[in-house]
Order: structure tokens, then sequence, then C-alpha cells
């Protein structure tokens, strides 16, 4: 009798505690982001012209950052340029104009390094990634090299490449912190069959992540975001919904979390998502998996199928 006393009491006291880190975690005061990183400095992200990197780039300006933006389509990074300007009109913006796809070319970094060099860095963002929906032996070679090429050398290396310089920050005699936003997946916490690459590269994102914010511990802050639905065009521009957030959303939910967690789910419902997600037993997932998997693949064909008329009728 004793044994179940002590069990339940024990149970009662880590549920409190996980409160009480909830609610320290979300309501306890805090620095500005422009105070803990310094007001006025460069946020770098990856994959800004679509999706949640373009929400990155608009939440940012509001906090007092200017926003340099990376990506392959010149006519969309300057859309997002000249949005962001409208309404932040003391900022700056610099566009890079580079393609991940091309990534493993020889001197590929050192061009964009080139580019964003004379930039006070205090934040970089590592958005951009590809998906595919597959039977794994039915996945093309070539989508499988751009998923790898995409999906992982850009984080990596491109964080090897600005890591000194966000760790060597000095701005009138004022030593700020720095910070690296890696965008996980929630495919990452847990394997997802039929989305194999794009589960395996999240789920290195995600450890990355987590393993920089131990080495680094109070020199940079590192965050893994692992969001549910977004909004997006890799999401087909899903409506909002009760489990679907805009990319601005997703952005805010996250930079609440900087500096206090190694990784987050970012905004509340994807956070109730999490909880829930975590609860259910890895087998659950994988059974439910073999059955949905296939519909999801159908799915996705069709509205890529549908996506491609309307983007001919537009043209």
């Amino acid at each position: 009798m004793f044994l179940f006393y002590a069990i339940g009491c024990l149970a009662t006291f880590v549920i409190f505690i996980k409160i009480f880190e909830w609610l320290w975690e979300n309501f306890s005061s805090r620095r500005s982001l422009a105070e803990t990183y310094g007001p006025n400095t460069w946020v770098v992200i990856t994959g800004a012209s679509d999706g949640i990197g373009k929400g990155f780039s608009h939440v940012l300006p509001k906090y007092d950052f200017n926003v340099c933006l990376i990506g392959r389509n010149p006519s969309k990074l300057e859309d997002v340029r000249k949005s962001i300007l409208a309404k932040n009109t003391k900022k700056e913006v610099r566009c890079v104009i580079a393609d991940f796809r091309d990534s493993l070319t020889p001197g590929f970094y050192d061009k964009i390094y080139e580019q964003i060099k004379d930039l006070d860095i205090s934040i970089l963002i590592n958005n951009v990634g590809v998906a595919d929906l597959n039977v794994y032996h039915q996945t093309p070679e070539d989508v499988l090299e751009n998923l790898l090429a995409v999906n992982i050398f850009p984080q990596q290396i491109l964080t090897r490449k600005l890591i000194n310089k966000l760790l060597e920050r000095n701005k009138n005699n004022i030593k700020y912190k720095s910070a690296i936003i890696n965008i996980s997946s929630m495919a990452g916490v847990k394997p997802v069959p039929f989305d194999t690459i794009y589960s395996a590269t999240k789920a290195m994102s995600d450890y990355h992540s987590r393993c920089l914010s131990i080495e680094y511990k109070n020199k940079i802050d590192v965050l893994s975001l692992r969001p549910f639905w977004v909004s997006t065009p890799m999401a087909f521009n899903k409506a909002p919904g009760f489990d679907t957030i805009l990319p601005e959303e997703c952005a805010e939910g996250c930079l609440k979390d900087l500096g206090k967690k190694s990784y987050t789910w970012g905004h509340y419902k994807h956070e109730v998502q999490g909880i829930l997600y975590n609860c259910i037993p890895d087998w659950v997932i994988l059974h439910a998996m073999k059955i949905i998997g296939p519909l999801m693949i159908k799915d996705r064909e069709m509205k890529i199928k549908k996506w491609n008329d309307g983007k001919m009728r537009a043209e």
C-alpha cells in the first residue's frame, strides 16, 4: 500500500514540476529580443521567399532587427523585401540569391559568405527545406539527392561558416548574445514512414540543434523548432484552423521560446499537439502510418497535379 502511495506522490510531484516549468517558460519576464541580441542587428534567413522563412522575415523587423533574405527566386525575394520595407521604413533588407539545390558545388557557401560578412549578424535561421512523400524504393535518385542537399548541408555548413562571427560579437563595448534557430519538424521527433528521408533529415536537424545548445550554452542560444501543419506552399497552403497556423504565428511562437529552451513546438496549438503526439506510443503511429501513408501519397499526387494545373493556367 505504501508503495502505491509513494508512486502516486512522485507522479503528482513530477506533474506539478512540469506545470510550473511550463508556466515559468511562458509567463516569466525576460529581456526583449533586441536587448538580448542587439538592436538594429541582422538576422539571416534561408528559404526566405516563402512559408515559414517569409513569416520570420515579416515578424523580426518589428523587434528592431534588419533581415537578410536568402533564396533562389530573385523576383519573390524582391516582393518580400518591398512588403517588409512598406511596413518597416526604418529597417534594412538585403537579398542574397542562392539555390540550395546546388549546395554541394565548390565555393557555394563562400559566395554567400562574401555577401554577408560585413553584417553584424545576431541570429541565423536555417529554414530552407524540401519534402517528398513517397515509398522509398519509388523515390527517384535525383529527388533523394535534392532532399539531402537542401535539408542537411545548408544547416550544417552555413552554421559552421557563421559560428565564429556569432561567438565574437561585440558592439559599443556591450557583449550581446547570438542565436541560431533551426527549422526541424514534428516528423523529426518520431519516424514517419513514407516520408522517410524528410523525417530522417529533420531528426538530424533537431539533434544537431540540441547538441549545439549544450556545447555553446551561455554563448549562443540554439533552438530547434518542430512545427506541425503550417499554411505554406509545402503544405499546399492548407487553410488555417484548429491544427494549422499561419507562418507569422509560427515565427511568433518560436521567438517567445528563444533563449529559454533547446527545442519548441512553437505556437500553442502545436504545443498541445506535441504533448499529445509524445503520449502516443511509437508502435501506434507506425501501424497507423502503414494505412494512412499510401492514402497521403495519393492525396499529395492529386494536390501536386492540381497545383501545377493552376500554375499553368496562371501563366
